[in-house]
């Protein structure tokens, strides 16, 4: 009997093994090299950054692609701003996590703890002075462009309503210099006003409102100031197109990955 058949089983057996070995390689690349390269998103700030973070978390790991594809990093400060630089300097901090982190986008958002003066090198400027504007906006500018210095893009997003006058007083009069200062900032930067997500209270501090389903439920935390986690997750849910819209703007690697 000829050998012939043997051999030819034999390579043909072969044969099949390394394609399936290469099929299984093959399809496991993709989730790795995905794994490797997430895109990173820094939410920076105080407590309203580390809420955002929080919802944005929630919601990406409701949804297989985006967890896949976006490392969300949680780097706020509770209790810092941008009046105290020599207690915790905003403006250094992201330059470090530019060099350390390498994101492709930071989320921002604070002026919680700022309703007072600014002190920089010792130079005081009063919360009440014809100054003080100026002076608070140099240190969001600067913020901003020591993120942008390293081409990552900026989302600033806004202060929500605060339930007590002189809170919402002071919030509105910030939300303008961050507003002002982003605008000036270039392409890819963006401000994001979250008093215009309906789902939350819009311009109205608002503790209860309707879910997305219609039930009603706590929005905002005993303090009047930030949200419950289910507050948060709306607010989210708001800001993720923002997020992958400025992502897919400047041609992010992976951002368009996820049809949403």
């Amino acid at each position: 009997m000829s050998e012939r058949p043997c051999r030819s089983r034999q390579m043909k057996s072969a044969l099949l093994l390394v394609a399936i070995g290469c099929a299984f390689a093959c399809a496991a690349l993709p989730a790795r090299a995905l794994a490797e390269g997430k895109i990173k998103v820094a939410f920076v700030g105080d407590s309203s950054a580390d809420g955002l973070w929080g919802g944005f978390t929630r919601v990406v790991t409701r949804d297989s692609c985006l967890n896949a594809s976006i490392e969300a990093l949680r780097l706020g400060k509770n209790g810092t701003g941008l009046t105290r630089p020599d207690k915790f300097d905003w403006v250094a901090e992201v330059a470090r996590i530019a060099e350390k982190d390498k994101p492709a986008l930071y989320v921002m958002s604070l002026g919680l703890n700022d309703r007072q003066s600014v002190v920089v090198g010792g130079n005081v400027t009063a919360l009440e002075s014809p100054e003080y504007a100026s002076r608070y906006g140099e240190r969001v500018a600067g913020m901003i462009k020591g993120a942008t210095a390293s081409d990552a893009g900026v989302i600033w997003v806004s202060l929500a309503a605060m339930r007590e006058a002189p809170a919402e007083a002071d919030a509105i009069a910030k939300n303008k210099l961050f507003a002002a200062a982003v605008e000036t900032a270039g392409p890819g930067a963006r401000y994001v006003d979250r008093r215009k997500f309906a789902l939350v209270g819009g311009g109205t501090f608002s503790s209860y409102g309707p879910d997305k389903s219609g039930s009603m439920i706590q929005l905002r935390a005993a303090d009047g100031v930030h949200f419950t986690p289910a507050g948060e997750d709306l607010v989210a849910a708001e800001l993720l197109p923002q997020i992958l819209g400025n992502l897919r703007e400047r041609n992010i690697p992976g951002a368009s990955a996820c049809q949403k």
